[in-house]
């Protein structure tokens, strides 16, 4: 509520107004303007070009129009030509972007693919490794095994009394 006391707000009230009646003021004056170029042109007076000129000064003058260079229609239908073969050009481009980044994420797919491949193996060519070295080592045991095996025998057999005697 303090803000209702401060000039501040009376003030821009105040402009407000003012900018909302002066934008109104002169728009039945761009209308008689207008209307008077028109019978001119009409009349003969001057030409439909001269007209248009006065036409662009007036909006310009009372600052309504931003300069506007017209073209021909050839103009145009050039400039419409272009913006459809441009409109063309980029979309060709955004399928082949995407075309790329299907062949991107393809190639990234087998790589990795390919890397798990490789670690499979080497994890499996890890497992075979230790599986023969613990072959290895069973043999190597069972060797000892046998050698002690046959040297209790050997003196087994040496110790024998014999009963031939």
């Amino acid at each position: 509520m303090k803000y209702l006391n401060s000039p501040f707000f009376y003030i821009s009230i105040f402009l407000f107004a003012s900018f909302s009646v002066q934008a109104k003021d002169h728009k039945p004056k761009l209308h008689e303007m207008g209307n008077r170029i028109k019978q001119a042109v009409k009349s003969g007076k001057i030409s439909e070009e001269e007209g248009w000129e006065k036409w662009r000064a007036v909006q310009r003058q009372h600052a309504h129009h931003k300069e506007v260079e017209y073209k021909h229609d050839a103009d145009d239908w050039d400039d419409i030509d272009e913006l459809e073969h441009e409109i063309e050009i980029r979309a060709m481009e955004f399928e082949l972007e995407r075309m790329e980044q299907d062949h991107e994420f393809e190639r990234l797919k087998w790589e990795h693919q390919m890397e798990r491949m490789q670690h499979d193996f080497d994890r499996e060519r890890k497992e075979w490794a230790i599986h023969d070295m613990q072959l290895h080592a069973r043999m190597e045991l069972m060797k000892k095994e046998i050698g002690n095996h046959l040297k209790r025998e050997q003196t087994a057999t040496w110790n024998l009394p014999s009963t031939s005697s």
